[in-house]
């Protein structure tokens, strides 16, 4: 017997990853400046559109940037940055990054059992 996820039937397009960082920062922009956190993009708008999920790439990007508001709230709030950036590595591969100004991952209390 063959199990059919859910995520399977959902429907991939051709969309830009620019355009959904926008969407996705226009959706939570409220949150952004209740937090008092400045937004910086830096889109790369030659990099091709993707076949993808829409709707699992627009949650992947709110978690990330969640993330990085919950990251943010122990930093003072003229220090806060949240910064989104599109680009093409070396190889060519597109490349998305979401940086925040939190204080990041305590050394003492991170070990990865390799």
């Amino acid at each position: 017997m063959t199990q059919i996820s859910k995520h399977e039937n959902r429907p991939r397009a051709s969309l830009s990853l620019n355009e959904l960082i926008r969407e996705v920062l226009s959706l939570t922009e409220t949150e952004l400046q209740s937090h008092h956190i400045a937004v910086r993009t830096t889109l790369d708008e030659t990099i091709p559109e993707v076949m993808a999920d829409r709707v699992q790439l627009q949650q992947v990007m709110l978690n990330l940037i969640n993330n990085g508001i919950e990251a943010m709230t122990s930093v003072d709030s003229n220090s806060r940055l949240l910064h989104l950036k599109t680009e093409r590595d070396l190889s060519q591969d597109i490349v998305v990054t979401v940086q925040d100004s939190g204080p990041g991952i305590d050394p003492t209390e991170y070990r990865a059992d390799l």
